[in-house]
């Protein structure tokens, strides 16, 4: 039996702007939420038992996942990301050997390769790294060979581009024993210490969805690959004056007026953009309505969000879900809304917050 635990609890909100009305392991991936490509794929890589372990807004993900075979784990206080497998080791029958999966990362791994190399090496434990172009916020891994000889945590002056990728497999005895709160901070540098921590290294998409400008890009990107001519859903409803220009997704029962430009971006179902708009480069989740004559460039704008008449959102901006903009207003560059705001002014300075 090959089991897994999906930690989609603890860092369920971190994407603040976008995320306190939903968990982030339900956070959409250009058309279904992060959380269905992992039960995926671990489901295509073997798994026969899988456990979510969940704690802020559990409720959200069990209905979300109510008809599926899938055992839900409920923290009754905070245990960080390591104390969830200490405990789901101890209460079930797991197996020799586990595989974990942070439930906010989306990538591709094959997790059948990854659990037969932990097997084949006989490791302790074996984490799945991933190279990035900025390694300095991520836990950096430095091997030798394929042995794991140092983790660093956010460091300010990496010595290598390779980090953790948040896939590991583990001992289901180690979980039992070994207390920790940290899997980087504190699991692995004791493993390392006690035994044989091995690293798989992964070559493909992979994004924190914690940070907004990668989930941007993640979206961006996978449309790049998946609709490279666009794609517009059977019920979406696309003036014949509209100009979309590919790469570009519109979601079921979306609305795009006419003399609207749609260039590079999604655009989410049910969501309605008026005359005369300019979207470029961005992310429109569920439900939201643009008015006649409105910009946007590089933003992401969460659920239900609403902006009037002539609108200008610039490049960096966040909207957090239900948030609504009036008529003429300019958002600069940077500005991040979290949600159920009213923004009745225009915000000109870069960066500004909305609390």
């Amino acid at each position: 039996m090959v089991s897994a635990v999906v930690l989609a609890g603890g860092n369920a909100t971190r994407l603040r702007p976008l995320s306190l009305t939903r968990p982030k392991a339900l956070l959409p991936v250009v058309d279904k939420p992060i959380l269905d490509y992992i039960i995926q794929g671990l489901r295509k890589g073997g798994v026969d038992r899988i456990y979510i372990s969940v704690r802020v807004m559990a409720e959200k993900i069990q209905e979300r996942y109510s008809e599926e075979d899938l055992i839900f784990v409920r923290e009754d206080k905070p245990l960080g990301d390591a104390g969830p497998l200490n405990l789901i080791a101890n209460k079930y029958e797991l197996g020799d050997d586990v595989l974990v999966v942070y439930g906010d990362v989306y990538s591709e791994v094959d997790f059948s390769r990854v659990y037969e190399f932990h097997k084949e090496k006989d490791l302790t434990a074996t984490v799945v790294g991933t190279r990035v172009s900025n390694p300095r916020r991520y836990g950096v891994l430095l091997k030798d060979d394929y042995v794991l000889t140092e983790i660093a945590e956010k460091p300010s002056h990496p010595k290598d581009n390779l980090v953790n990728a948040g896939v590991y497999v583990f001992k289901t005895e180690v979980l039992r024993k070994v207390q920790a709160r940290g899997i980087g901070r504190e699991l692995l540098p004791k493993l390392i210490n006690e035994g044989t921590v091995g690293v798989f290294e992964y070559q493909g998409v992979w994004a924190d969805i914690g940070v907004p400008q990668d989930y941007l890009e993640l979206n961006l990107k996978l449309i790049r690959r998946s609709y490279q001519r666009g794609y517009v859903s059977e019920d979406a409803l696309v003036s014949k004056d509209a100009k979309l220009i590919p790469p570009y997704f519109v979601g079921r029962g979306a609305k795009v007026g006419a003399y609207s430009k749609i260039e590079n971006s999604l655009i989410g179902r049910e969501s309605k953009i008026g005359d005369w708009c300019r979207i470029t480069d961005s992310l429109l989740m569920e439900g939201v309505e643009v008015g006649s004559g409105s910009a946007i460039a590089k933003a992401i704008l969460g659920a239900g969000v609403s902006l009037g008449e002539w609108v200008h959102v610039r490049e960096g901006s966040i909207l957090g879900d239900e948030v609504n903009v009036s008529e003429g207003v300019l958002l600069n560059s940077k500005t991040i809304v979290l949600p159920f705001k009213e923004i009745n002014e225009s915000i000109e300075e870069t960066g500004k917050i909305v609390l």
